[in-house]
């Protein structure tokens, strides 16, 4: 996982809104909520 690109990836560097997560999984992308929650 990066934060950004680490060379010039036009048309291939997607970027995802604070608080998202990306679940790739064959050839699929979603994007969902990341809800943060205390532990115990």
């Amino acid at each position: 996982m990066v934060s950004e690109p680490l060379v010039a990836l036009p048309g291939v560097w997607r970027e995802v809104p604070a608080g998202s997560a990306l679940v790739v999984e064959k050839g699929r992308v979603d994007q969902l909520p990341v809800t943060p929650r205390s532990p115990g």
